[in-house]
């Protein structure tokens, strides 16, 4: 009789935790809730606009310039991506050549003239609306391969990743002469846009 009761008890039991188990299995099921958040993960971009167009090469006419002589060109410069960059630009001479000229000239000790006499300016605009020198008044030989940055940050900087920043571009022949009479001068002025990282 002891064997059956113990028997029993221990059936029992082990019915006990066993639907207990169960129920604490379903419970748990019944009770669960799941919450998805569907994400998208898209890189920025910097995108640095000069003028109107994008992507653009930039058109100055300087071709047949004389002797004291300026011309000015006006670009809006602004970043259109979503990422905030550092301005900056470079000047680089690609090649300057003496001209044919049917009028006597100085005989000098350059392959082409231009450079040596013509001046560059060139500024921007910042948040505060003034227009900052980042060029002022170069000879065009003195700047070639220089690079000429904002600071990262600057008031200029800030004018180009929040709206745009007005640039004005000058170029004055006021030191030329007939030395230049025919000579040609390919330079390029590329502005960049650069993402700073910590």
């Amino acid at each position: 009789m002891k064997k059956t009761t113990i028997k029993k008890i221990t059936l029992s039991l082990l019915l006990i935790i066993f639907t207990g188990g169960s129920a604490i299995g379903l419970s748990k099921a019944v009770f669960q809730d799941q919450e998805v958040i569907n994400q998208t993960v898209s890189m920025g971009v910097l995108n640095l606009q000069v003028g109107d167009v994008d992507p653009v090469n930039v058109s100055m006419n300087f071709s047949n310039m004389v002797p004291d002589e300026t011309r000015s060109y006006t670009y809006d410069v602004k970043n259109t991506g979503q990422i905030q960059g550092n301005f900056w630009l470079e000047i680089l001479i690609n090649s300057e050549n003496e001209g044919i000229s049917p009028e006597n000239e100085l005989i000098t000790e350059y392959d082409g003239d231009i450079s040596h006499c013509a001046r560059l300016s060139l500024s921007m605009s910042d948040v505060a609306d003034d227009d900052i020198l980042l060029i002022d008044n170069e000879l065009i030989a003195s700047i070639n391969q220089q690079t000429f940055d904002t600071n990262y940050e600057s008031a200029i900087d800030q004018m180009v990743n929040m709206d745009k920043s007005r640039m004005i571009v000058t170029l004055n022949t006021n030191e030329c002469g007939s030395e230049t009479i025919g000579d040609t001068l390919q330079m390029d002025l590329a502005f960049y846009l650069t993402q700073v990282t910590d």
